[in-house]
């Protein structure tokens, strides 16, 4: 059996401590079996929905939970052990789609754990908090959030994300933002000039000089093929054939341009980036060739040939292998005749780790925002 609890039922804060027990047949299932790496899954759910997901180590004993909307909600738990490593279970457990959800779902159509959420996965367990609005953090003021959250997507979470994005707002992000807007400008700029000497309609000269209201490609985005005024009148109706003669001013200037700028850098820069760029090719190629020899060297001294490794490498690989195998396994029975005892009573006091104590203070002086 599996059973979670807290404290108080009313909770007094956005943050708590769920602590769980298991019973002495869990155990030594965990136990029989040789189960490494058992964990913890808990899924926060607002009625069908789910708000957030933890895996926790089943011998933390705690884990502080976070909340993110006020009202009643649900504890959903079960234990969970990897198939191969950790890491992919976190990855399965943990990966999120989006900001909102998660991508391998758990829950059923009803807000339940479905039945094969997971290969491996013993018992369940549910708990109902209820959590008042009034522990949550106050938001900070509209014109502020704006300043804020100016470069990103999603809102802060707790009032820890808002206070480093905060740091970087009052710091770095007005020189940022000055140097962005002024190499906008001049892009844009450029972008409307380079449309205009082609006699082009259309151009969005709005984009200029209200940089925070349009985008680059604004600038652009009305102009049509074959739109110039020197070719077609503004209702489409095309010029005499000697308009046309004007418009390669407008291609010389540009060449002028180009022309002065090439004469004033010199050929001899040009023909400097050449060789740099050259030699780099060079660099490239010859640092692949000598991977490519010192793969081949260590492959022999292995004795790998042809997919195959020699039988003295391969019997070393097994004897480590499974020495490792046999310390791991003995570790683990240790683990389960002394620490995991813990978790058999609700008065047995709880190790707090140092990630446990961080997650306190964090909860004491990080409170979510409500969403």
């Amino acid at each position: 059996m599996l059973n979670l609890f807290v404290k108080e039922s009313e909770s007094a804060s956005s943050v708590i401590p769920v602590q769980w027990t298991i019973s002495e047949d869990v155990l030594e299932f965990l136990k029989d079996r040789g189960v490494q790496n058992p964990h913890l899954l808990i899924v926060v759910a607002k009625g069908d929905y789910e708000m957030n997901r933890y895996l926790t180590p089943l011998e933390a004993g705690m884990e502080y939970i976070e909340f993110s909307k006020a009202g009643e909600q649900r504890l959903l738990a079960s234990i969970v052990w990897p198939e191969s490593s950790v890491g992919k279970m976190k990855n399965f457990f943990l990966t999120r789609s989006s900001s909102s959800s998660y991508e391998n779902k758990v829950l059923d159509y009803d807000g339940d754990l479905r039945s094969s959420f997971y290969s491996n996965n013993l018992e369940r367990a549910e708990l109902k908090i209820n959590v008042s609005e009034q522990f949550f953090a106050p938001e900070p003021m509209d014109w502020e959030k704006k300043w804020v959250n100016l470069w990103y997507e999603t809102k802060p979470v707790n009032q820890c994300q808002f206070r480093r994005r905060r740091m970087v707002a009052y710091t770095v992000q007005p020189f940022a933002v000055l140097a962005r807007l002024g190499v906008t400008t001049l892009a844009r700029m450029t972008a409307a000039a380079f449309y205009l000497s082609f006699g082009m309609r259309r151009i969005n000269f709005k984009a200029i000089f209200h940089p925070w209201n349009y985008e680059c490609r604004d600038v652009w985005a009305d102009v049509r093929d074959y739109d110039s005024v020197f070719f077609r009148d503004k209702d489409g109706k095309e010029h005499p054939f000697y308009f046309a003669a004007l418009a390669p001013f407008s291609l010389a200037a540009m060449a002028g341009i180009a022309l002065f700028a090439v004469n004033s850098l010199g050929l001899g820069i040009v023909l400097q980036l050449a060789l740099m760029m050259a030699k780099g090719i060079g660099y490239l190629i010859g640092g692949g060739l000598l991977l490519k020899m010192g793969a081949r060297v260590t492959a022999s001294l292995l004795g790998y040939e042809k997919g195959a490794l020699s039988r003295w490498t391969q019997k070393w690989i097994d004897r480590f292998v499974d020495a490792w195998e046999k310390r791991m396994a003995l570790a683990w029975q240790e683990k389960y005749d002394n620490q995991y005892k813990a978790l058999l009573t609700q008065d047995a006091p709880r190790e707090k780790t140092l990630m446990l104590r961080y997650k306190g203070l964090k909860s004491m002086v990080c409170r979510p925002f409500a969403r």
